[in-house]
């Protein structure tokens, strides 16, 4: 079943494994369309298996090591 968050995962799987990927959080919301207002706690960031938005990059072999809300991911 497609997910709102396939776009992310695309690009994390674009992306060579052994390369980090550092994305600003505006540039996930303009991937996904509009990311929901949870987005602004760093729970939604939580590498939480079964959360929606986490399978996105979990299930793309990535953690998140780092949120900086205001500026990005990593």
């Amino acid at each position: 079943m497609p997910s709102k968050y396939d776009a992310l995962r695309q690009h994390l799987d674009d992306t060579p494994a052994d390369d980090s990927v550092h994305v600003s959080v505006g540039e996930i919301d303009a991937m996904l369309g509009c990311l929901p207002p949870s987005a602004k706690s760093w729970m939604w960031w939580a590498n939480m298996e079964g959360q929606t938005q986490a399978n996105a990059w979990l299930g793309a072999g990535r953690r998140i090591t780092e949120a900086r809300l205001g500026e990005g991911v990593q």
